[in-house]
């Protein structure tokens, strides 16, 4: 068992899974395979510039969204968009805050971060799924990070998807 694992069984769950450059066909979920092939769409030679992304092109997705910025090279990342989705399926909104003020458990946050930093060191995207400990109506959290880059081609900032995924399988639609 990985170490990480044993990190997440210990908090009462299963350990994360993480994939590197997924296809939209891989994804089961509609906000995450849309914002994959307009991220694709963009990704002709490397990640998109940040000004190419316009929530509003994204409208389909965007309760599910993400915009986080990268601070001090992804030490840690701040919310300039936290989707209404996510906000109602999980009861806060993160807009304007700190990944690593995130409520959820201290190793979940961290691996939050650890795989935002990730994607945008590999700048690729990246596909992580994680079992909440103990949530009611949700089974995992399946996450898309996307970065994008700067006029200096800094990859700065991701675009993120997530969507709750229930006991029965489904798309949790808040």
């Amino acid at each position: 068992m990985s170490p990480i694992a044993r990190i997440f069984e210990r908090g009462g769950t299963v350990g994360p899974e993480a994939r590197w450059n997924p296809t939209p066909a891989e994804l089961t979920q509609e906000p995450l395979r849309f914002v994959l092939e307009f991220w694709l769409e963009l990704a002709r030679g490397g990640p998109p510039h940040l000004r190419q992304v316009d929530p509003l092109l994204l409208r389909p997705a965007l309760g599910y969204m993400m915009l986080l910025d990268a601070i001090d090279g992804g030490r840690d990342f701040r919310y300039r968009l936290y989707g209404s989705r996510i906000a109602r399926i999980s009861t806060f909104d993160m807009t304007g805050k700190l990944l690593s003020a995130h409520p959820a458990s201290a190793y979940a946050t961290e691996f939050a971060i650890a795989s935002s930093r990730a994607a945008l060191a590999r700048r690729q995207p990246l596909l992580t799924s994680r079992r909440p400990a103990a949530a009611e109506f949700t089974s995992r959290w399946p996450r898309l990070a996307l970065p994008l880059v700067d006029d200096q081609g800094v990859a700065c900032r991701l675009l993120a998807v997530t969507v709750a995924v229930g006991h029965d399988g489904k798309m949790v639609k808040g």
